[in-house]
């Protein structure tokens, strides 16, 4: 019997539900981004904590994987004092990702 055989119904509806969240975040960030790749957020902010790099591996992009994780180490250097900080006092940063 497989692992998935032995799942729960509640366990195997998360896993769905999962995988339609990313489903969705892709469908977003690619009407985001512009043909060379790169994003077109005017007016928005890029925080260390936006899901990019948890959306690439769970994807398989491993270019993408590695852009973000690029992106977020050069501006983590460049001005770690407002970068790793929310926009906005109300928002809790995703540190995790």
């Amino acid at each position: 019997m497989s692992a998935l055989e032995t799942m729960t119904t509640s366990t195997h509806e998360r896993i769905k539900e999962y995988g339609r969240a990313i489903e969705r975040f892709g469908h977003w960030f690619d009407d985001q981004r512009k043909p060379d790749g790169s994003l077109d957020l005017p007016g928005r902010s890029c925080p260390a904590y936006i899901p990019v790099p948890v959306y690439a591996q769970a994807v398989g992009d491993t270019e993408l994987l590695a852009w973000s994780l690029r992106f977020i180490a050069d501006r983590c250097h460049r001005d770690a004092e407002t970068f790793l900080h929310p926009p906005s006092k109300t928002l809790l940063p995703y540190r995790a990702a």
